[in-house]
């Protein structure tokens, strides 16, 4: 018979520095993790709440020592729900994005899209059908999507006087807006007046978009007056550890 060769326990020693070590890893791999933002807007229609959007946007480790930032967000609007995820670099391009739609327990429209080297590849499923898409894109195109306004964060780390493409990504297609500063403006929020500079995002269809944010590029609040849609921050955001 072979021999037997007897396996010891772990002493208790091995095992607190096993657990030390992984303790270790967990804390470096959290703190490679920065909070950007976090918080809700209410979205209004004339006056009449219409909605309400929460979101958090963090900056973590991308590929070749880049930074990506991940902004999510859960925004319901009577019975549709829209769940968006979007990871992008710094300048606000995009890297990837998806989107689920659902109304009441059905979902709607999942959208999910990669971007690289000028194109789009976009795969679109709903109850009817399941279809590939592909479009071009200019460089340094930002993503916005319809009622979703976290996301005027990546317009605002490029604005100024400009003309910049941006993704309609559930349209399928690129459009330009232009950017125009309108200076500095107090906006209130949660009964606390904030500092703020504004610019206006006009689209090929005239629509103005006049957005509200902070020192930090964070969106305070976003008006579509064509639309008589406001959606104004809950709270004022706590200060972005790093959002450069």
């Amino acid at each position: 018979m072979p021999r037997r060769v007897p396996v010891r326990a772990p002493t208790l020693r091995a095992c607190l520095a096993a657990a030390a070590l992984l303790a270790a890893g967990a804390v470096r791999a959290a703190a490679q993790v920065t909070l950007v933002d976090e918080g809700s807007f209410t979205v209004t229609r004339n006056g009449v709440r219409i909605g309400r959007e929460e979101f958090s946007i963090r900056s973590a480790p991308g590929p070749n020592a880049t930074t990506i930032f991940v902004a999510q967000a859960s925004a319901v609007y009577d019975d549709r729900r829209l769940f968006p995820a979007l990871s992008a670099r710094p300048s606000g391009s995009p890297v990837s994005y998806q989107v689920e739609v659902r109304r009441g327990a059905e979902v709607e429209e999942r959208w999910g899209g990669s971007f690289g080297a000028g194109r789009v590849s976009a795969r679109i499923t709903t109850p009817r059908h399941d279809a590939v898409r592909e479009f071009l894109v200019a460089d340094g195109a930002v993503l916005l999507d319809d009622d979703i306004f976290h996301q005027y964060f990546f317009v605002a780390r490029r604005r100024g006087p400009r003309v910049l493409p941006v993704i309609a990504a559930r349209r399928n297609r690129q459009e330009l807006l232009r950017i125009v500063d309108r200076g500095s403006q107090t906006v209130d929020i949660g009964g606390q007046p904030l500092a703020a500079t504004t610019f206006l995002a006009t689209g090929a269809d005239g629509v103005e978009r006049q957005v509200w944010v902070d020192a930090d590029g964070l969106v305070l609040k976003v008006v579509v007056a064509a639309q008589g849609l406001v959606a104004l921050r809950d709270d004022p955001p706590k200060r972005a550890e790093n959002p450069r």
